[in-house]
């Protein structure tokens, strides 16, 4: 019997905490759901409206701001123009539709390749128009100062104008002589550096454009030569001769047959001239294999772009032949050297 009733009594017991239990985990849901540092997982969906009046691509227009690549500034946005007033916002980017540009003539005035940007100057426009290396549609070493040249003019929201799509319609001949020292020497040609020539990288030259023999060919030899324009794959030069010194009189100082080179000694020369084996001529039929010490020689010298004494052809020769064939000029080298 009392057994019995404290069953009943710890039952309803177990009953009542378990209902206490379940609201208790009840209320804690409703309040965690509803708090602000709830997981995203857990938030119930806000539903936001944007105005009816307001698109979204105008306002990315509003709050991004306006930047003009041409001129390279930035226009600032007016406060006084209305906020949802697009077209007025694409007028002052410059994105019209409307054509702003025109096609005109001119000549190239200057440019420099190493600041990759130039001048061109027409009649109708009493300013100088701006172009970039970027703006060339011809190769660059086609811009030389006077070159024709057709553009299209485009005028800029911040004033001025520049040129666009510069194409050189007739590029200058090869009148003008320049001067270089050979930089580079292939079995088929090789290249030029040339400080007058102000179009980017070398000038390079071909084989069959060399008058004089191949095997003379070294690197340092100063050039005279016109320049081919009118290739569009590389400038090309033409005419070439050797800028030498007059001839010298001198004796072999040293040489040396491991190496094929060696010095020469000139009297009145300040310095030793320094010659190859390969330069040196012979009567004989048979190349030649060594130069004895002190044998006297006819030496076609040059000065590098160093400033070295080189010789660029060598005749051996004996006793009896010393005064004749060659004039002996010393003076021209130590005004040269000066």
């Amino acid at each position: 019997m009392f057994s019995a009733m404290s069953m009943d009594v710890l039952l309803q017991l177990l009953a009542s905490m378990c209902v206490e239990l379940v609201l208790a985990v009840g209320v804690a849901l409703i309040v965690r759901t509803a708090s602000p540092m709830r997981p995203a997982f857990l938030r119930l969906p806000v539903k936001v409206e944007t105005p009816r009046f307001t698109k979204t691509s105008d306002r990315h227009l509003e709050r991004a701001e306006v930047r003009f690549a041409s001129s390279g500034g930035a226009v600032a946005r007016s406060d006084t123009a209305p906020r949802h007033d697009v077209v007025a916002v694409r007028k002052t980017v410059g994105c019209s539709s409307e054509r702003s540009w025109e096609c005109k003539s001119g000549k190239i005035k200057s440019y420099s390749p190493w600041h990759a940007y130039g001048f061109i100057i027409c009649d109708d426009i009493q300013e100088d128009l701006w172009f970039h290396k970027t703006d060339v549609m011809t190769p660059h070493w086609w811009l030389q100062e006077g070159a024709s040249v057709r553009f299209e003019l485009h005028r800029v929201t911040m004033g001025g104008a520049r040129a666009r799509h510069v194409k050189v319609t007739c590029p200058l001949g090869g009148s003008r002589v320049y001067e270089g020292y050979v930089k580079l020497v292939t079995e088929r040609g090789g290249s030029i550096a040339c400080a007058q020539w102000q179009a980017p990288g070398d000038i390079q030259f071909l084989s069959r454009d060399v008058s004089f023999e191949h095997r003379l060919l070294t690197v340092g030899l100063p050039l005279r030569f016109t320049i081919d324009t009118t290739d569009e794959r590389f400038a090309r030069a033409r005419n070439l001769e050797v800028s030498l010194l007059p001839a010298l009189r001198g004796s072999v100082k040293r040489f040396d047959a491991c190496s094929g080179y060696g010095f020469a000694f000139c009297e009145y020369a300040k310095e030793d001239v320094r010659f190859s084996i390969a330069c040196c001529d012979s009567d004989n039929a048979s190349p030649i294999q060594s130069i004895p010490v002190g044998m006297h020689v006819y030496i076609d010298t040059y000065r590098t772009d160093c400033g070295k004494l080189r010789a660029y052809r060598m005749r051996l020769a004996k006793d009896d032949q010393c005064n004749d064939g060659f004039v002996e000029r010393v003076g021209s080298l130590s005004s040269s050297a000066s």
